[in-house]
């Protein structure tokens, strides 16, 4: 299954904060019933067991990504192992959350693995059904086709990464971006979001370009010209689109640009 849901420009942290709380929402709704008094309460209570275990994911999932095992591994695996991980470490603070809304429990330890269980297998299919779009094929994201002069050769790499974009914007590599776990890449074609490490991307990318931000790899035909501000700079290219680059890297990119 491939194609594109174009209901604008989604990014990732905008998305799952906000599924966290419509979830939230949705929970507290259910659970108070016709009785409107205790809902804030529970609003606030559902609020942080969806939000919280949203960020714990998230941050597995990068974590987890530093390891070239799990990079290898198929991305619903990789979904899967951050999300038991995720989950598992979100098992005592939605303990304690239940402790404070109603008690103390008669036996901390069976009442952990109680949590445990009740918490892991939902987060899990819930972190799946999450990423779902983009591991499915649909892209959470508007393609467009960028405004580029008529002699811009064009050509089609077969990277891994460039294998897991539509076929509609599979083209020369201008930026690639890290969105929380996810890349985002854009081409002379268009844009897509991919369940990716940057890191990966760079190392597979043909393009000769430089990582000039900790989340930016840019590619040097792509680059109009360098703006800089005091010790940081801006990168300008030829789809108008801006790039920041760090202080720490502004003497690399006028290095590598001037070459």
């Amino acid at each position: 299954m491939n194609g594109t849901w174009d209901i604008g420009d989604i990014r990732p942290g905008h998305y799952f904060i906000t599924s966290a709380l419509m979830l939230g929402l949705l929970f507290s709704l259910v659970d108070s019933g016709n009785d409107n008094r205790m809902w804030l309460s529970l609003l606030v209570q559902w609020w942080l067991q969806t939000l919280l275990p949203i960020l714990l994911l998230i941050g597995t999932q990068q974590l987890l990504e530093r390891w070239s095992a799990f990079r290898r591994l198929n991305p619903w695996w990789q979904l899967v192992f951050s999300g038991v991980i995720g989950a598992s470490l979100f098992s005592p603070l939605a303990l304690g959350i239940d402790v404070a809304m109603e008690g103390q429990p008669d036996n901390w330890a069976w009442e952990w693995i109680g949590e445990w269980m009740a918490v892991t297998p939902p987060i899990t299919l819930a972190w799946l059904a999450l990423n779902a779009p983009w591991l499915m094929g649909f892209k959470l994201i508007k393609v467009t086709e960028a405004e580029l002069p008529e002699s811009t050769p064009q050509t089609a790499t077969e990277s891994g990464f460039i294998r897991q974009l539509p076929l509609a914007v599979r083209g020369r590599i201008m930026v690639l971006k890290a969105e929380l776990h996810y890349l985002s890449v854009t081409t002379d074609k268009g844009q897509g979001l991919i369940l990716y490490n940057l890191k990966d991307a760079i190392s597979e990318c043909d393009e000769e370009g430089i990582q000039c931000h900790r989340s930016f790899f840019v590619a040097k035909w792509a680059v109009r010209r360098l703006s800089q501000q005091g010790r940081t700079g801006t990168l300008l290219l030829i789809n108008d689109q801006q790039v920041p680059v760090a202080k720490s890297r502004l003497s690399a990119v006028k290095a590598f640009l001037s070459q």
